[in-house]
Formats: C-alpha cells, structure tokens, sequence
C-alpha cells in the first residue's frame, strides 16, 4: 500500500486513513448518483477516505508498523455525523475486517483512539452542518435503495504532528 503524508492538521497526535481505489470512486460516485444527492458529486473525488485512526496522542513508532497491502470493506448504509467538530459529515459505513485489524495494530503500537469505538466509513463530503437537515431527510428517502459492492482500498495516509 503507498503511503502518503498530506499534513496532518492538528496539535499532536497521528491520523490515518486509507483512498478507494479509482474503479471503486467511479462506483460509489455511480450508486450516489442515481440517489439523486443534495449536494454536488464533484467534491467527492477529494474527500473520499476511510479513516483507521485518528489519535491525539504520542505518535507511534512507524517502524513498528505493519501496512496491509490494501484494505477491503462492504458498504452498508449512509449516515449523516455531526463530527468532533460540528463540521457535518456524510458517511458510508462499511463492514471492514481488514479496518478493524490495522485499528487494532495500531492501537497496540499505543495509538490511543480519540472516539468511543471505531466504526469502519468513509467519509464522502464534510463541511455540511448547515445543511443536517436537508441530507438527514435524503438519507430518510434512500433507506434500502442502494447496493452494497466491495469497496477497494490502496492508498495509505499517515499524518503525524509531534508536540
């Protein structure tokens, strides 16, 4: 899996996350198409990630680290997240063994995760709270009308901020 470092915008900590692959982009772009969305299509492409931690404290030893050589995960239903920040998240939560494996490394090299639980999903557009409302009532209008497909990961992002 490539590993890329896009700069980690917090205080401390590491967060990592993992990209579709295009064919699987071109897929999920596809199935939320034709659910006719409340929001533009376009911004998908750099949004789209499945994040495996995002712990605010000590970075770990990378050279402890293991990566898998790609990630798989089966979508499972569309939910609308307020987020840590109040930023509004649409999210696609996913059933991801793989995920849950690498979350599970990584919290034994001492990541800490900064949520109660970690639910595999990828987030598909932030930035929305102020339409909460408008997406809530789209996912109420799309409940069971999507497919599930095996969703491709391969690209890896790890993000470190040192105190």
């Amino acid at each position: 899996m490539k590993i890329l470092n896009k700069g980690y915008t917090g205080n401390s900590g590491i967060y990592i996350s993992v990209s579709p692959d295009e064919h699987s982009k071109d897929t999920i772009r596809e199935m939320i198409s034709k659910l006719n969305p409340p929001f533009p299509l376009d911004i998908f492409d750099d949004e789209a990630h499945m994040t495996i931690m995002y712990s605010r404290s000590e970075t770990i030893d990378e050279d402890q680290l293991q990566t898998p050589d790609s990630i798989t995960a089966l979508p499972i239903k569309f939910e609308y997240w307020d987020g840590h920040d109040k930023d509004g998240y649409l999210v696609l939560k996913m059933v991801s063994e793989p995920a849950s494996h690498f979350h599970q490394h990584l919290l034994d090299l001492g990541a800490e995760h900064s949520f109660d639980d970690y639910t595999p999903h990828m987030t598909i557009i932030h930035g929305v709270y102020k339409f909460r409302d408008k997406i809530n009532e789209w996912l109420k209008s799309i409940e069971g009308k999507y497919g599930s497909h095996l969703v491709y990961f391969n690209k890896l992002t790890i993000d470190n901020c040192k105190r």
